[in-house]
């Protein structure tokens, strides 16, 4: 399987397995990750291979519809390939989105809107439970990044939202141990296919009322364990009645190579469904 072969034949960074001298490492440069497709939001947020993302928000402040607007781009400029593990929302909206974006930049890619989505984005959805069979399980989801990145050669797994997965805290874990065992699980699945993890997750109810600046990691329900585990953390948020969306890159693990944090003003394109800079900062 072609898809096999390239993900296998991905260069990995040496990790000695024995103590070495440090002259025995290899030195490179450490290459800044790839742009995100907003001039104004680079210098904040550059996608690395491996890493965890988590994206964050208020409730319909539009984290899912920004996130797919940033594969799209890494899509169009960098061609890296998506998986979408679509676990709430009907798959259809998102083909609606990906078909409206293409369309806006056939006059680039010289290819119809069909071909240019099928060429860079799969999806899959959990079957329907029978009775109380809960199917959207850890393994269930570690069997789907797999497939994504063995046989469908994608770079980007996306997941969301988080919410919606069986989460067995009844076996002997608190909530807090079994967040931070399953993100530990989830980026070796990204160091093992040296891919990027992309996880939407609904914040905790103490997020309502409070402004951009006052949110960060330690708000995403669950655990403290996103802020810790997160290469990149990010929060959407949106004022009731406002057109205009506030991104807040509350962590960048390398300011080298993945940019440093801060906060961005954009605003929704529906026709196109895309994200257009405003300016830095609110």
């Amino acid at each position: 399987i072609e898809g096999l072969s390239n993900a296998i034949q991905r260069a990995k960074p040496i990790v000695p397995s024995k103590f070495v001298p440090y002259s025995e490492i290899p030195f490179s440069e450490p290459k800044k990750g790839l742009m995100s497709g907003w001039s104004g939001m680079d210098q904040h947020l550059r996608l690395t291979f491996p890493e965890l993302v988590t994206v964050t928000g208020t409730p319909g402040a539009g984290k899912s519809q920004w996130t797919l607007a940033w594969l799209c781009n890494l899509a169009r400029l960098h061609n890296v390939k998506s998986a979408i593990i679509q676990l709430e929302d009907d798959p259809s909206r998102n083909r609606h989105d990906l078909m409206q974006y293409a369309a806006t930049w056939q006059h680039e890619h010289q290819q119809t809107p069909e071909d240019w989505v099928d060429e860079r984005f799969v999806t899959k959805v959990p079957p329907e439970p029978h009775g109380d069979e809960e199917v959207v399980t850890l393994e269930w989801l570690r069997e789907a990044v797999e497939d994504a990145a063995l046989r469908h050669d994608c770079k980007v797994v996306l997941i969301d939202p988080w919410n919606e997965i069986e989460h067995a805290f009844d076996r002997g874990f608190s909530e807090t141990q079994y967040t931070n065992d399953a993100l530990r699980k989830i980026k070796s699945l990204a160091r093992k296919f040296q891919i990027a993890i992309v996880i939407v997750t609904h914040p905790s109810k103490g997020i309502v009322g409070k402004g951009i600046e006052d949110i960060t990691l330690y708000d995403v329900s669950g655990s403290q364990a996103w802020n810790n585990k997160s290469d990149h953390g990010i929060i959407v948020h949106r004022d009731e009645g406002d057109t205009e969306s506030k991104i807040k890159v509350a962590k960048c693990k390398s300011y080298k190579t993945m940019g440093f944090p801060g906060i961005v003003t954009m605003q929704f394109n529906p026709p196109t469904a895309s994200f257009s800079f405003i300016r830095s900062g609110v």
